[in-house]
């Protein structure tokens, strides 16, 4: 044989999109989903048309229509939702319609109208099979770049998330692995984060900029694929190790690796002619280190305050915000966070240097919080995956330059997170589910949600009680009593179950996005300074704003959809059960009045934030010092104000 086909034979193509009616299916799906969330976000106003508005089919439909231009429209079916003024729209009512006669003596130079009408031609036309193009996510933006002001340099970027998000939805939905709904009931929690669809709300939520095909295939959570991190020899000059109270290093290290394997890792120092005792153990996520750490710090590795140890032993899986990965050689073992300097939903997904340092410090603060607090601890039973220890190492020229790209000061560094074996009683059948696995659809349709509800043999209104009580409760104490809450969305947050019931809540990532009242609470005084300084102190409306948007936007919104869809509840009565639950929590500790007032959930409107026009209209793609905020668009009717005001 000789060697160009030798070379052929062992090449391995990337899995690329090979099936028309599912590429046609994924289109579909994400555009309804933009069309959905920008309608939500106020990029673009469709008018509502009333005259065709009703019920069909025996569900109600309000259908649309969107100006594009003279002669060009598109018309669409969404579900109108009781809360949030938000509509769902249907992916298989989506029509471009164009009547516009294209005369080519007529025809302008501008880019944009040029590029509509090839993409019109091809959508109202055939492919090379005879098949009818159906909407194309492509054909979709470059028409909405007629009505919402997109700049080129980020229209560009932009498209490149999306294409990369298509692409990883259309690899979702053409494996066979995936679970079925029941199957999700006995599947291991490791494998669960490869099921989830990403970020609700935000369009592009698969995009992993920076990633190649086959680092998706490797690393990606839902290729489910398991691989072994990279050990580096960190010299002690140059690393930082921080640990909660009464955890040294070798302690720490005693909660990572048994002896023998420290043993062979200590070794491996000593194969490079360096003594263990100067060297710090450091795990890297194998692409940080292929794609940065073996340049940008060569200039350490040449000098031997950096060495590469090889691959270790225990398998990872990646679990949905990718960087953070679960140990499934030995479970019981911590997860562990490690910046992967990708772009992926909205933020380079690095570790920030202070919050990392002081992550253990806080862990420590708030655990011995709950576990004096006897409604923490004995009634909601909360657990707070503390993050115990971290490793940092700072570059040695990007962390001396002002105002650089916080991505380059975000490269290299190691949280050790609790892992929840060590809290949940796997005797006893105690398992957790990320929030965001309850509004999960299988590739049939079928819910999540609907299987645990029909295998818990609770009725719905049973099952949300005991899911509103677990979540709520705690985070209403977290607020009320010590002016602190941290960002519940569907992937910090689980949800405890036994016997698919639910118990108790679980927060896996309470460092990153904790934030305290700027009020002076007596709470707060046993605090320590430092990580007063470091987190942000923010007034009662930004403060209250990370559960209005965090859990009621970002998880409930989605949540009643899937309620009300199965038919397993309508979407006013679950809002009256959440005003409940707040309700009987605040008549139970009357002497917090004050605090209720003063943290108010039931003002008649809060705001709307607005994650993807943050990042296709106000800031772009361009590196900035800071890592991006989300913008306000307008104002939110707050669902807790109607019903109570329905109720007078």
């Amino acid at each position: 044989m000789n060697k160009t086909t030798t070379l052929a034979a062992n090449h391995s193509p990337a899995k690329l999109p090979a099936d028309r009616a599912l590429w046609a299916r994924v289109n579909r799906e994400l555009a309804a989903k933009i069309l959905s969330e920008f309608m939500y976000e106020e990029m673009i106003h469709p008018t509502l048309e009333n005259d065709r508005s009703g019920p069909v089919d025996g569900d109600s439909r309000s259908h649309f229509s969107l100006s594009i231009a003279d002669g060009l429209e598109y018309r669409f079916a969404a579900k109108p939702r009781a809360c949030f003024g938000f509509y769902r729209v249907l992916p298989d009512s989506i029509e471009r319609v164009d009547t516009r006669a294209h005369d080519p003596a007529d025809e302008q130079t501008d880019w944009q109208y040029l590029a509509v009408k090839t993409m019109a031609d091809l959508s109202a036309g055939q492919d090379d099979a005879g098949a009818r193009v159906g909407i194309e996510v492509e054909t979709l933006l470059i028409d909405l770049s007629l009505i919402v002001s997109f700049k080129a340099d980020t229209f560009a970027p932009a498209f490149r998330e999306l294409s990369n998000t298509l692409f990883a939805d259309y690899r979702m939905l053409s494996d066979p692995r995936r679970l079925s709904a029941a199957d999700w009931l006995s599947a291991d929690d490791a494998r669960i984060e490869g099921e989830l669809s990403a970020h609700p709300w935000i369009v592009a939520n698969k995009s992993r900029l920076g990633f190649s095909t086959a680092d998706y295939e490797r690393y990606a959570p839902e290729s489910a694929r398991s691989f072994q991190l990279r050990w580096l020899g960190l010299a002690r000059e140059r690393g930082e190790f921080s640990g909660v109270p009464d955890l040294d290093y070798d302690a720490f290290l005693e909660r990572l690796l048994t002896t023998d394997e420290r043993a062979i890792l200590e070794d491996r120092v000593r194969e490079h002619g360096r003594d263990p005792e100067n060297y710090y153990l450091m795990p890297a996520h194998p692409w940080q280190f292929e794609n940065r750490i073996a340049y940008l710090f060569a200039r350490d590795f040449a000098a031997g305050r950096l060495l590469d140890l090889g691959a270790g032993s225990d398998e990872y899986l990646p679990q949905q915000s990718i960087r953070t990965l679960t140990n499934i050689t030995h479970p019981e073992r911590p997860f562990v966070k490690l910046p992967i300097s990708i772009l992926n939903t909205s933020v380079y997904r690095g570790l920030p240097v202070e919050r990392a340092k002081y992550a253990p410090a806080l862990t420590h603060w708030l655990q011995s919080v709950a576990r004096a607090d006897d409604f923490l601890q004995k009634e909601t039973r909360v657990v707070l995956l503390g993050e115990f220890a971290t490793l940092q190492c700072r570059h040695s020229l990007y962390s001396k330059l002002p105002g650089v790209p916080y991505q380059y000061n975000e490269m290299f560094g190691a949280i050790f997170r609790e892992s929840a074996d060590e809290y949940l009683n796997r005797e006893a059948g105690e398992r957790a589910l990320p929030l965001a696995a309850l509004f999960q659809r299988d590739p049939k349709g079928d819910s999540v949600l609907a299987a645990l509800i029909h295998a818990s043999e609770l009725d719905a209104g049973q099952w949300i009680d005991a899911f509103l009580k677990a979540v709520l409760e705690p985070l209403l104490h977290f607020l009320y009593k010590y002016g602190f809450v941290f960002s519940p969305h569907g992937q910090n947050a689980l949800i405890a179950l036994q016997n698919n019931r639910p118990t108790r809540l679980v927060i896996k990532d309470f460092v990153d996005d904790a934030n305290l009242s700027i009020d002076s609470l007596p709470e707060h005084e046993s605090l320590p300074e430092e990580l007063y300084d470091l987190l942000d102190a923010l007034e009662p409306l930004a403060l209250i704003q990370w559960i209005q948007s965090g859990l009621f936007v970002c998880v409930f919104r989605y949540l009643t959809e899937i309620l009300a869809d199965d038919q397993l509840m309508n979407e006013s009565d679950f809002w009256q059960r959440v005003v409940r639950v707040i309700r009987a929590y605040q008549k139970r500790f009357p002497e917090m009045q004050e605090r209720f007032d003063h943290f108010n959930l039931f003002a008649p409107a809060f705001p709307k934030l607005t994650l993807n026009a943050t990042r296709l209209l106000d800031i772009g793609y361009a590196d900035s010092a800071e890592r991006p905020t989300a913008s306000v668009a307008s104002l939110l009717d707050n669902p807790l104000y109607q019903i109570e005001e329905e109720q007078i």
